[in-house]
């Protein structure tokens, strides 16, 4: 069977780091290089997940289809309810219960090993007006972020992360993590998708990253 072709890149990237003798600096260069590449992404980059909550009716307290609640409650607002970021629906991550929700869905299909993006908008709820942050997490990539209080914001923030599938399956979860969990309003979240990382996206940079070293060893010996 043929070796995956981010796993090709993967045994470069290590027969490089212990044939040849590189700084520190060099180093980060090269995982800065190939962190981007990871999260250069193309017209024909495969989706494995995607939901912009849209198939979902408003309503309070209510789990979105497709997803878990695991502690807590959401609201799916939105289409003319609380409609502060234009049509659709988005999930407020803390429902109308006053305690702060989680949830989570199963993605299926994934390869290990293997580079993916997770993509999501979040938004300051403007409902609430306090200090909110939204927590995020797959396999091994975790981290949270707080949306600037602006009242009458009506722009989501998109974010973007990499990670590396640890194995087939992995579980992705969403949380209100705001330093006021118990005001019966989160952050928004909306447009969460996972997509497969395109390998010549990443093998690219990080090959122009390798003729950088490869000259800094020249110049060295020289």
């Amino acid at each position: 069977m043929r070796p995956h072709p981010v796993d090709r890149i993967a045994r470069l990237w290590q027969k490089l780091t212990n044939v040849v003798s590189l700084g520190c600096d060099v180093k980060k260069t090269l995982a800065l290089a190939l962190g981007l590449s990871l999260l250069g992404m193309s017209a024909n980059a495969t989706t494995v997940f995607s939901d912009n909550f849209d198939a979902n009716n408003y309503g309070l307290n209510t789990t979105p289809l497709g997803w878990t609640l695991n502690s807590g409650s959401v609201d799916i607002i939105g289409d003319g309810q609380f409609a502060w970021y234009g049509a659709g629906n988005y999930i407020d991550m803390n429902g109308s219960t006053q305690v702060a929700g989680s949830i989570s869905t199963t993605l299926t299909g994934l390869v290990a090993g293997a580079s993916y993006a997770l993509d999501f908008d979040v938004g300051f709820n403007n409902g609430s007006g306090n200090n909110e942050k939204l927590s995020y997490s797959i396999g091994t990539l975790s981290g949270s972020y707080g949306p600037p209080i602006a009242s009458g914001n009506s722009t989501f923030l998109h974010l973007r992360f990499a990670f590396i599938a640890g194995g087939t399956s992995a579980v992705l979860t969403f949380a209100d993590a705001g330093n006021t969990p118990n005001d019966n309003g989160g952050p928004i979240l909306d447009n969460v998708s996972v997509t497969a990382v395109p390998v010549p996206a990443a093998g690219g940079l990080l090959l122009s990253a390798l003729g950088g070293v490869a000259m800094l060893r020249r110049r060295k010996k020289a």
